[in-house]
Protein backbone atom coordinates (compact mmCIF):
# COMPACT_ATOMS: atom_id res chain seq x y z
CA UNK A 1 0.00 0.00 0.00
CA UNK A 2 1.68 3.50 -0.84
CA UNK A 3 1.62 5.76 1.48
CA UNK A 4 0.67 9.63 1.28
CA UNK A 5 -0.01 12.70 2.99
CA UNK A 6 -1.03 16.29 1.93
CA UNK A 7 0.97 19.05 1.21
CA UNK A 8 -0.10 22.30 3.57
CA UNK A 9 1.11 24.28 0.79
CA UNK A 10 -1.09 23.23 -2.15
CA UNK A 11 -3.23 20.81 -0.83
CA UNK A 12 -2.34 18.28 -3.08
CA UNK A 13 -2.20 14.52 -1.90
CA UNK A 14 1.31 13.17 -2.53
CA UNK A 15 3.20 10.23 -2.36
CA UNK A 16 5.29 10.80 0.90
CA UNK A 17 8.46 10.22 -1.39
CA UNK A 18 7.49 14.14 -2.41
CA UNK A 19 8.61 14.68 1.02
CA UNK A 20 11.89 15.41 2.86
CA UNK A 21 12.62 14.09 6.05
CA UNK A 22 11.67 16.48 9.41
CA UNK A 23 12.44 14.23 12.69
CA UNK A 24 10.55 16.32 14.94
CA UNK A 25 7.52 16.57 13.27
CA UNK A 26 4.93 13.15 14.12
CA UNK A 27 4.80 11.38 10.94
CA UNK A 28 8.80 12.44 10.26
CA UNK A 29 8.25 14.20 7.30
CA UNK A 30 8.12 17.74 6.03
CA UNK A 31 4.76 19.45 6.04
CA UNK A 32 5.31 20.85 2.49
CA UNK A 33 6.00 18.50 -0.72
CA UNK A 34 9.57 19.04 -2.59
CA UNK A 35 8.10 21.13 -5.07
CA UNK A 36 6.27 23.67 -2.70
CA UNK A 37 9.69 24.34 -0.65
CA UNK A 38 11.57 24.50 -4.32
CA UNK A 39 9.07 27.29 -5.51
CA UNK A 40 9.67 29.11 -2.13
CA UNK A 41 13.23 28.67 -1.90
CA UNK A 42 13.17 30.44 -5.74
CA UNK A 43 11.16 33.34 -4.56
CA UNK A 44 13.35 34.06 -1.44
CA UNK A 45 16.32 33.41 -3.63
CA UNK A 46 14.76 35.99 -6.39
CA UNK A 47 13.80 38.97 -3.24
CA UNK A 48 17.37 37.89 -1.22
CA UNK A 49 19.93 38.02 -4.21
CA UNK A 50 22.66 39.66 -2.67
CA UNK A 51 22.39 37.82 1.22
CA UNK A 52 22.02 34.17 -0.32
CA UNK A 53 25.27 35.32 -2.70
CA UNK A 54 26.64 36.04 0.52
CA UNK A 55 25.59 32.95 2.39
CA UNK A 56 26.91 30.72 -0.39
CA UNK A 57 29.68 32.41 -0.52
CA UNK A 58 30.53 31.80 3.10
CA UNK A 59 28.90 28.04 3.18
CA UNK A 60 31.73 27.56 -0.29
CA UNK A 61 35.03 29.13 2.38
CA UNK A 62 33.85 26.58 5.03
CA UNK A 63 32.76 23.45 2.64
CA UNK A 64 35.18 24.14 -0.13
CA UNK A 65 36.77 20.82 -0.22
CA UNK A 66 33.24 19.20 0.29
CA UNK A 67 32.02 21.17 -2.70
CA UNK A 68 35.06 19.99 -4.58
CA UNK A 69 33.76 16.59 -4.25
CA UNK A 70 30.60 17.34 -5.34
CA UNK A 71 31.68 19.23 -8.15
CA UNK A 72 34.02 16.15 -9.35
CA UNK A 73 31.47 14.05 -8.27
CA UNK A 74 28.72 15.50 -10.86
CA UNK A 75 31.36 15.81 -13.47
CA UNK A 76 32.17 12.00 -13.34
CA UNK A 77 28.47 11.48 -13.06
CA UNK A 78 27.27 13.91 -16.42
CA UNK A 79 30.59 14.16 -18.16
CA UNK A 80 28.88 13.57 -22.02
CA UNK A 81 26.26 15.85 -21.19
CA UNK A 82 28.52 18.87 -19.86
CA UNK A 83 31.02 18.34 -22.65
CA UNK A 84 27.46 18.29 -25.18
CA UNK A 85 26.76 21.39 -23.21
CA UNK A 86 30.32 23.24 -24.21
CA UNK A 87 30.70 22.47 -27.52
CA UNK A 88 27.56 24.11 -27.82
CA UNK A 89 28.10 27.16 -26.29
CA UNK A 90 31.71 27.41 -28.33
CA UNK A 91 29.74 26.38 -32.06
CA UNK A 92 27.34 29.27 -31.13
CA UNK A 93 30.40 31.28 -30.03
CA UNK A 94 32.01 30.30 -33.13
CA UNK A 95 29.10 31.88 -35.29
CA UNK A 96 28.86 35.06 -33.36
CA UNK A 97 32.25 35.46 -34.31
CA UNK A 98 31.62 34.92 -38.04
CA UNK A 99 28.69 36.43 -38.44
CA UNK A 100 31.08 39.85 -37.08
CA UNK A 101 33.82 38.89 -39.20
CA UNK A 102 31.25 38.84 -42.56
CA UNK A 103 29.73 42.12 -41.63
CA UNK A 104 33.10 43.70 -41.50
CA UNK A 105 34.07 42.42 -44.03
CA UNK A 106 34.00 44.63 -47.30
CA UNK A 107 33.02 43.14 -50.63
CA UNK A 108 36.53 44.25 -52.17
CA UNK A 109 38.37 43.21 -49.34
CA UNK A 110 41.61 40.78 -51.14
CA UNK A 111 40.28 37.10 -49.08
CA UNK A 112 43.98 35.69 -50.38
CA UNK A 113 45.57 38.66 -48.45
CA UNK A 114 43.48 37.94 -45.45
CA UNK A 115 44.54 34.34 -46.01
CA UNK A 116 47.78 34.96 -46.07
CA UNK A 117 47.80 36.34 -42.82
CA UNK A 118 46.57 33.28 -41.00
CA UNK A 119 48.71 30.83 -42.55
CA UNK A 120 51.14 33.09 -40.96
CA UNK A 121 49.92 33.20 -37.40
CA UNK A 122 49.89 29.01 -38.08
CA UNK A 123 53.49 28.85 -39.18
CA UNK A 124 54.89 30.89 -36.46
CA UNK A 125 53.19 28.93 -34.09
CA UNK A 126 54.38 25.89 -35.43
CA UNK A 127 58.14 27.29 -35.79
CA UNK A 128 58.23 28.69 -32.59
CA UNK A 129 56.22 26.58 -30.15
CA UNK A 130 54.40 29.39 -28.75
CA UNK A 131 51.15 30.03 -30.09
CA UNK A 132 49.76 32.95 -32.74
CA UNK A 133 46.57 34.35 -32.97
CA UNK A 134 45.56 36.74 -35.65
CA UNK A 135 44.68 40.34 -34.38
CA UNK A 136 42.48 43.02 -35.43
CA UNK A 137 44.67 46.40 -35.14
CA UNK A 138 41.54 48.38 -34.74
CA UNK A 139 38.45 45.67 -33.23
CA UNK A 140 35.92 44.91 -35.15
CA UNK A 141 34.37 45.82 -32.27
CA UNK A 142 34.70 48.38 -29.45
CA UNK A 143 34.50 51.63 -28.13
CA UNK A 144 34.72 54.31 -30.44
CA UNK A 145 36.11 51.86 -33.01
CA UNK A 146 34.35 49.66 -36.31
CA UNK A 147 37.76 48.36 -37.51
CA UNK A 148 37.34 46.45 -41.06
CA UNK A 149 38.01 43.13 -41.49
CA UNK A 150 40.53 43.14 -44.17
CA UNK A 151 44.71 42.50 -44.67
CA UNK A 152 46.38 45.31 -43.94
CA UNK A 153 44.01 45.85 -40.47
CA UNK A 154 45.56 42.56 -39.31
CA UNK A 155 48.99 41.39 -37.87
CA UNK A 156 49.69 38.08 -36.52
CA UNK A 157 50.77 38.17 -32.80
CA UNK A 158 51.77 35.92 -29.51
CA UNK A 159 48.04 34.98 -28.44
CA UNK A 160 48.97 35.92 -24.45
CA UNK A 161 49.22 39.73 -26.07
CA UNK A 162 46.71 39.36 -28.04
CA UNK A 163 44.34 38.02 -24.92
CA UNK A 164 45.59 40.80 -22.43
CA UNK A 165 45.09 43.60 -25.51
CA UNK A 166 41.15 42.76 -25.54
CA UNK A 167 39.37 45.12 -27.09
CA UNK A 168 41.12 47.49 -27.56
CA UNK A 169 43.52 49.74 -30.27
CA UNK A 170 47.24 48.99 -30.47
CA UNK A 171 48.83 46.30 -27.82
Amino acid sequence: MTQVKICSQCKETKNVKEFTKLKRSADGLKYQCKDCISIWNKRWRDKNLDKHREDSRKWYELNRQRALEVKKEYWKNNKEEIQARRYSYQLHANRLRDNCLKEQCPEWADLSKIKEVYDLARSLTKETGIQYHVDHIEPLRGKGSNGLHVHYNLRAIPAKQNLSKGNRLGG
